[in-house]
């Protein structure tokens, strides 16, 4: 087999997996949704059950609408790299576009875990755990994992071809 035909090879597989990871994580970023005992009843000042409810959705959602788009444009980007062949510049760029699409992803997800006061639902969610939800963490690893699937086609996508030796001058000296 050509190493043309083994490079298409490894990129088909790698796609697949790649869009396999990024439909797991899209099912894990509504996983919370699922199961209506996953909102943890917050307390929060003023607040009754039902409305600390209705703020972690908020707060979950706010993080969905973010990471849901940069995982769609992943798995659209990889379609077109499954129906098409590109070659040269065009692979590269599809696969840089791809690799940005889930790192944005990958990040909007990471932050539901952050104390950071990113906005106000940040500051009043920020000291939960939230490990006992699993949705987000079931999106979080997969997209990693589209991630390093996407890092390792760079790795041969972005390569500098092996060029063969000049041919050496000859020896013109008497």
């Amino acid at each position: 087999m050509s190493e043309r035909r083994v490079i298409r090879v490894l990129d088909t597989i790698a796609d697949l997996l790649t869009l396999l990871a990024l439909a797991v994580a899209g099912v894990g970023q509504f996983l919370p949704w699922m199961r209506a005992l996953s909102f943890p009843k917050v307390p929060l000042a003023g607040l009754g059950g039902s409305q600390a409810a209705e703020s972690m959705i908020e707060f979950q959602m706010w993080h969905v609408m973010r990471s849901g788009p940069a995982l769609a444009a992943a798995a659209v980007l990889v379609c077109l790299s499954l129906v098409f062949n590109p070659r040269g510049l065009a692979r590269k760029i599809l696969v840089s576009l791809m690799f940005a699409a889930v790192f944005t992803a990958v990040c909007f997800e990471a932050m539901i875990y952050s104390p950071m006061p990113i906005t106000p639902m940040h500051s009043e969610f920020g000291g939960i755990g939230r490990m006992e939800q699993p949705g987000f963490f079931v999106a979080l690893v997969p997209t990693i994992i589209a991630g390093l699937l996407c890092l390792v086609r760079m790795v041969w996508t972005m390569a500098i071809p092996a060029r063969p030796p000049a041919p050496a001058l000859p020896n013109t000296t008497p």
